[in-house]
């Protein structure tokens, strides 16, 4: 696929010069369908289209872990990276004295993880850009 491949799935492209800036991004043609896709399902059938939306997370997942070379039990779907942050910043046995160390300036959600560590002790150390 090249680059105006790329560009067609995104109508944003169409009209701006949009450059990521790692908050909320324009979606993609395939993305807007699938959205579609599942309103439709929710609008018409209710709860009785969960079972086809279950065995679609669980394709996409494999999918996904093939592409990284992981399993699929090793795929967790978050809503975003926030809560990604916090579930790693909570995941770890944190000792008094440990360090994390960050950068800045950042969005501030992606700080926030792990200045909350600091009531244990764990030292927060930032690096300037």
């Amino acid at each position: 696929m090249n680059i105006l491949s790329y560009r067609r799935e995104f109508p944003i492209t169409e009209s701006y010069c949009f450059l990521n800036h790692a908050a909320v991004s324009p979606l993609s043609r395939r993305v807007v369908k699938a959205v579609k896709d599942v309103s439709d399902q929710m609008a018409t059938q209710g709860i009785a289209g969960y079972p086809k939306w279950e065995a679609r997370t669980e394709e996409v997942r494999s999918l996904f872990a093939g592409l990284v070379g992981a399993g699929a039990r090793d795929v967790a779907f978050i809503t975003n990276t926030s809560e990604g942050l916090s579930a790693i910043a909570s995941g770890f046995s944190w000792n008094s004295g440990d360090k994390v160390i960050t950068v800045q300036p950042d969005f501030p959600s992606n700080i926030y993880p792990w200045m909350n560590l600091e009531r244990l002790g764990v030292m927060l150390i930032t690096v300037r850009r």
